[in-house]
């Protein structure tokens, strides 16, 4: 996790590191303080011989020379407890060792999982079943020498924190192959201040967006960063920024330059930034990378590789920037110099950045279709979660989420028999048989063969993945922000899909709102009735599991169900062109608003519930809740002209804002003039602000004024604005979405209770 500053776009940053910026007593006790050429670190490599062969077959880069484990003991993961004999945490925090695992299913953290061993090797390619998934809290990589594969790291919201699924600082050699790490309320990976470290085949990416994160809209990809450090063959996907951040050199971290490998990466719908950073980098090369835009990226970052940085924390890097793949645009892709955003004077290279273990070549859209293919934990079997997250790339769906429960959760993750080890030496007794070795001797695993490999790596490496490939599956009903009447309390929401087989029977059609299972199907046609649906917003999967046991799971659905009922004397009405139908209801004295679009600028689209009122008058109410589906969506009162996009109108809000909420007054003056805002307070820190909450607006003559109270009692004026109303005008409540230059839409849900007009 950090607190680097964000960059929004063509923004220049302006700030100082604030977290996880180690103190030098604070490095030793938090992660050993290892410096090059200090005794500690020099104990971690094996010898010379080793720097001959690579971690594994297909390690690349500049970590491809770790040994992890390689010639220690081993230890067996056999249960799913956080802690304890036999757990994953005991095992990681021992050095000279490899973790194979005799169980598969999810650990459910209870605290941060810390690998503080050093010469380990992490082996999740052993897990009998669907693999091993880690929920709840973050991972961190403290030792060195250290290799990881095939695991899955997905953090979630339920503890609360701001944390990263995975991170790694201030270490040294270290190979992160085919993980998955997903679902951070922070960064999904970062890894930064470290040396010799190759990051390949991970899936990075679906970060929480509007979250537990206190600086508010987050979900990012992550901080990389390090000298002698690549980045190659990942997926980076459905983060708002950062995808990634490189970090600068820290001058109070390790003696360490800025330069960074970063090829052939597929990177797909980035929000509001791509990759930016870079400040007094020696040398970063971005080669052969492929940039897919999706429906969450803003139209004026679809075409941006990379925006380098100049910042308090460093001046211009040295970039080479070449070969990149822009979807879409055939300009950038000729030219990646258009795809430099930015007025920093950066050093740009004519020729690519050395490294002492460079990336061989490939082209762009070669490594698209092999990363599609092959990233992510994809032994012992690929899930659902990261099946969904390819064929999003692949359809050009999906979206930016708040939590992991709209994409159905974490899947049960199904464990078999382990096979028979009779020296628990972490190779199964038929395979030492095949091999020539003795299933009773366990000092074999450590025999090294000609190919510089001890004979358990050799058995690690053979592991293979099922012979059947992922299910197919559409959702096919109800479609994207389907709206669903209730006549009477509830309503009723048909589910229908498609599901297809590759190499083995479809099974089952699971269908969820939420991370809850709501049906399952057994044939086709896939359907199920989800009745007795109250009032509100759900996301809505299909998960489909052959008989091979894999499965994959549909982009998520938003579906919103709409209570009907008597709105008078309110009139419920969308102004202008909403992208979701908006809805007004009454229960009692509470009156709720459900809209879309985007109220500013010189024109308004949005939900708007109204009477009509002429000459002074006042509108009181209190706004009791509003849904936090994105920043700065708006929940209203409003004094209006007309129902015409560009009217004159006056407006006192309640919205998110970093850390919290905010008010805003927002006035158009005349028709068709920009909106001008004046807001309370100027950051969300000064001025507590929760719901429930009280708004008014008071006109008298052509003035209007905003105010604000906690209590309906006190009240505070926010701003006053002369208005060219006529003099019989609108009064209401307004909702909207706050709507970007983006495909997707957002639905918000406002409660107003104790309104008063008069």
């Amino acid at each position: 996790m950090s607190s680097l500053p964000d960059a929004r776009p063509d923004r220049t940053e302006n700030h100082t590191l604030t977290r996880r910026a180690f103190t030098a007593a604070g490095a030793l006790a938090g992660v050993g303080a290892f410096v090059a050429g200090s005794p500690a670190f020099a104990a971690v490599r094996r010898g010379t011989a080793d720097a001959l062969v690579p971690a594994f077959p297909g390690a690349l880069g500049c970590g491809m020379y770790t040994t992890g484990g390689r010639g220690g003991d081993v230890y067996e993961v056999t249960n799913l407890n956080d802690s304890g004999p036999g757990s994953l945490r005991e095992g990681v925090r021992g050095s000279n060792r490899t973790v194979v695992f005799r169980v598969s299913g999810t650990i459910y953290l209870n605290s941060r999982l810390d690998m503080t061993g050093s010469n380990l090797t992490v082996a999740g390619q052993t897990a009998p079943g669907d693999g091993i998934c880690i929920a709840g809290y973050p991972t961190r990589i403290a030792g060195q020498n250290v290799v990881v594969r095939y695991l899955r790291c997905r953090m979630g919201d339920i503890a609360g924190i701001t944390e990263d699924a995975m991170w790694f600082r201030r270490t040294a050699d270290v190979v992160l192959d085919h993980c998955s790490l997903t679902w951070s309320t922070d960064e999904a990976l970062s890894p930064y201040e470290n040396t010799r470290v190759s990051v390949q085949w991970c899936i990075v990416g679906e970060s929480l967006t509007m979250s537990v994160n206190p600086e508010g809209r987050h979900g990012y990809g992550g901080i990389w960063g390090g000298e002698n450090v690549s980045f190659h063959h990942n997926l980076i996907i459905h983060n708002s920024s950062r995808n990634p951040r490189f970090a600068p050199v820290n001058a109070t971290g390790p003696d360490y330059a800025l330069t960074v490998d970063h090829q052939n990466n597929v990177i797909y719908n980035w929000g509001f930034n791509s990759a930016y950073g870079g400040e007094d980098s020696a040398g970063i090369n971005m080669i052969g990378n492929y940039y897919r835009p999706g429906p969450d990226t803003l139209a004026e970052v679809r075409d941006r590789i990379v925006e380098p940085t100049v910042s308090t924390l460093g001046g211009p890097g040295t970039w080479y920037v070449a070969d990149n793949h822009m979807d879409g645009s055939p300009e950038v892709t000729a030219d990646n110099t258009l795809g430099i955003d930015g007025d920093v004077p950066i050093t740009l290279r004519t020729s690519p950045v050395p490294f002492p273990q460079p990336l061989p070549a490939e082209a762009a859209t070669v490594a698209f279709d092999r990363v599609l293919n092959e990233a992510g934990a994809i032994l012992p079997r690929r899930d659902s979660v990261d099946a969904r997250l390819v064929e999003d790339v692949r359809r050009r769906t999906g979206r930016l989420i708040n939590s992991q429960t709209e994409v159905g959760g974490w899947p049960s993750l199904a464990s078999v028999p382990a096979p028979a080890d009779s020296d628990h030496d972490g190779i199964p007794d038929a395979w030492e048989v095949a091999n020539g070795l003795n299933p009773n001797d366990p000092a074999d695993r450590n025999t090294v063969g000609a190919d510089g490999y001890t004979n358990l790596e050799r058995y690690l490496n053979s592991i293979g993945g099922p012979a059947s490939a992922n299910p197919s599956v559409t959702l096919l009903q109800p479609g994207t922000n389907a709206l669903v009447a209730a006549a009477r309390a509830t309503g009723r929401v048909v589910l229908n899909a498609s599901a297809t087989g590759h190499g083995a029977a479809i099974d089952r059609v699971e269908f969820y709102a939420g991370d809850e299972l709501i049906g399952t199907a057994t044939h086709a046609p896939y359907r199920v009735e989800w009745a007795g649906v109250a009032d509100g917003s759900y996301f809505v999967t299909a998960r489909a599991v052959d008989t091979d046991g894999n499965a994959t799971s549909t982009t998520s659905t938003p579906v919103h169900v709409n209570r009907i009922t008597r709105t008078a004397p309110w009139v419920g009405a969308d102004v202008g062109s909403v992208p979701v139908r908006g809805a007004t209801s009454v229960s009692g004295d509470a009156v709720t608003v459900k809209g879309s679009g985007a109220i500013g600028a010189t024109a308004d689209s949005f939900r708007f519930a109204f009477q009509r009122r002429d000459g002074d008058c006042e509108i009181v109410a209190r706004i009791d809740a509003i849904s936090k589906v994105y920043p700065e969506v708006a929940a209203a009162v409003m004094v209006r002209a007309d129902l015409a996009p560009s009217a004159p109108f006056a407006m006192m809000e309640l919205t998110y804002l970093g850390s919290g909420k905010v008010s805003r007054f927002s006035v158009r003056s005349a028709r068709g003039a920009e909106a001008v805002v004046t807001q309370y307070p100027a950051v969300p820190e000064e001025v507590p602000i929760d719901t429930p909450y009280w708004v008014r607006l008071t006109r008298r003559g052509g003035t209007v004024t905003g105010a604000v109270s906690p209590d309906g009692v006190t009240w505070h004026e926010v701003g006053a604005a002369d208005v060219a109303l006529p003099p019989s005008a609108f009064l209401g409540l307004a909702v909207d979405g706050h709507q970007e230059n983006t495909a997707n839409a957002r639905y918000t849900t406002a409660t107003f209770g104790a309104v008063t007009l008069s």
